[in-house]
């Protein structure tokens, strides 16, 4: 098994654009094809499959960070922890400071 988690920093922000080409770029670097695709704004959800490996790849872009979640097993019985792990991660809204009201 195979469980990956990256974190980067994109100074420009993240368009739907880059996204797409993250993807393509993530299923080359697992060395798999991407057989199915759930596509929304900012996320791209794959499964991907390659010789002796299948799984998930989903990825996330949020304001000026690029997230990409990785799983892949050499087992097919195996691919409901790989789902399991990356549906694990999500990404949560960003807390708005308080205000400190004074009267």
């Amino acid at each position: 098994m195979v469980l990956n988690v990256t974190c980067s920093d994109v100074p420009n922000g993240m368009t739907e654009a880059k996204l797409d080409l993250a993807k393509e770029e993530s299923a080359k670097t697992a060395h798999a094809k991407i057989i199915h695709e759930r596509k929304s704004k900012t996320v791209r959800d794959l499964d991907v499959q390659g010789e002796d490996a299948q799984g998930r790849i989903k990825l996330f872009s949020a304001g000026k960070h690029y997230i990409q979640v990785i799983a892949l097993v050499d087992d097919q019985k195996n691919l409901p922890l790989a789902n399991k792990f990356v549906e694990s991660f999500r990404l949560t809204p960003r807390r708005k400071p308080k205000q400190n009201a004074t009267h």
